[in-house]
């Protein structure tokens, strides 16, 4: 079966129009030439906005290389053949990603809570007390201008 589909090498960010041949793997034709073959075992969803594209990625391809599938035929043709399409997705991803933010979130408050002060502990003696006096008048001018309004 042949269809035609949008392919991205993963070298450039240049479109492709290719044509897709399903035997026993994806060819990517392009100019009568196999520019690609993908194994079925291989094929995975890529990462997209939800759209009436089906994207593929190739774990033995380069990273970034895609396909971008529009025929619902060929979509139909590959998701039948592809066993492994939707490996690697779904709620662990998802798990992951919201621990990771839960850390990053931790590790900023942490930061915050101790590692600000405790900094400012230890330089507190090489301020010169000239610094300190301009820097307390400055915030008891601002907070007395805060408080009156004026």
């Amino acid at each position: 079966m042949d269809g035609r589909a949008v392919y991205f090498d993963g070298q450039t960010n240049r479109k492709h129009s290719v044509v897709l041949r399903i035997a026993d793997r994806i060819e990517i034709v392009e100019q009568d030439a196999v520019v690609a073959v993908w194994p079925f075992a291989d094929v995975r969803l890529a990462d997209g906005p939800p759209t009436a594209l089906l994207r593929l990625a190739c774990t033995s391809a380069l990273p970034l290389a895609r396909l971008e599938v529009a025929d619902e035929a060929t979509k139909q043709a590959i998701v039948s053949h592809c066993p492994l399409l939707a490996a690697g997705r779904g709620g662990s991803q998802i798990m992951r990603i919201v621990f990771w933010s839960l850390a990053a979130a931790c590790s900023i408050f942490g930061l915050a809570a101790y590692g600000v002060p405790a900094v400012a502990d230890r330089l507190v003696p090489f301020v010169p007390q000239a610094w300190e006096n301009r820097v307390g008048e400055m915030v008891d001018r601002q907070i007395r201008f805060l408080i009156r309004g004026q």
